[in-house]
């Protein structure tokens, strides 16, 4: 989203960027920049009590209801030109809105194969009762693909997968590589070197790295609770981000008792040089 926005941005296109309230970090950089920030509440439902844990099965079709009310009720009825969109619930509340706007999808996979992901690691009546939210999901999915003007795929195994859940979508469905700057993120010995003496990390240590905001839906949980399987060899976890999870995962890696081995780098910007690290 960061470098789509500064893109259009760059072509001299207004551009602003609608997130749930916690949805964008650093949001000053960007406004600082010219790009608009709406953030909007966050329309999933969180609570420990039973009451929330029900609701929380209908979220994938509630969150597109509130959120096409939020986007129509904006102030002045302001209208854009162009929506792009990351998420199936963004695209249908969009289109729903607006009709008459141009809406396209940036999928980054199926909804069963995400949600199966979440929740595949909990406990047997909970995969259960969260089934419900997968099959309200892909129908949800299916309705916001069937309303998207175009969705974009990086690979043709993701086109294969959504086709498998919807038919009827293939005319709408584009494959678009995802561009990678090679000369900045090539392989670099002096860029390894130089972020392993900054991090304390030994030159054949194995380095698992995970990059992105610490956030539910990352599961990044999930990927302390693997490397805690590991053996206490050389290796070590590198997680680059920031987020509202960042305590609740150098807690778990503190019980899992592999905080000695794991590190939260936060936002970095020389993600060339930690990527050859």
């Amino acid at each position: 989203m960061h470098a789509l926005a500064r893109e259009f941005l760059r072509r001299g296109y207004n551009v602003t960027v609608c997130a749930p309230v916690d949805g964008v970090d650093a949001p000053q950089s960007f406004e600082s920049q010219g790009i608009r920030i709406i953030s909007h509440p966050r329309f999933f439902t969180y609570g420990p009590r039973l009451r929330q844990h029900v609701s929380q099965l209908f979220d994938p079709v509630l969150y597109i209801h509130r959120l096409r009310r939020f986007l129509a009720a904006r102030p002045g009825r302001e209208v854009p030109d162009l929506v792009l969109t990351f998420s199936f619930l963004y695209a249908a509340a969009a289109k729903k809105a607006w009709p008459g706007v141009p809406v396209a999808y940036l999928s980054g996979g199926a909804c069963w194969d995400c949600y199966s992901w979440l929740y595949g690691g909990r406990k047997g009546w909970v995969r259960v009762a969260f089934l419900l939210k997968k099959v309200l999901g892909v129908i949800a999915e299916h309705r916001a693909l069937r309303l998207a003007d175009k969705t974009f795929v990086e690979v043709n195994a993701l086109t294969r997968r959504l086709e498998h859940f919807h038919f009827g979508i293939d005319s709408k469905i584009e494959v678009l590589p995802t561009p990678v700057d090679v000369a900045r993120f090539g392989p670099s010995l002096e860029r390894r070197q130089q972020i392993r003496r900054e991090l304390g990390i030994a030159e054949d240590a194995r380095v698992i790295l995970g990059v992105g905001r610490l956030q539910w839906n990352k599961n990044y949980g999930n990927l302390v609770r693997a490397v805690a399987r590991l053996q206490p060899r050389n290796w070590c976890l590198l997680i680059v981000g920031q987020g509202e999870e960042r305590r609740e995962l150098e807690e778990l890696a503190r019980t899992l008792h592999v905080d000695d081995r794991t590190r939260f780098l936060g936002n970095r910007a020389d993600m060339e040089s930690v990527y050859a690290g």
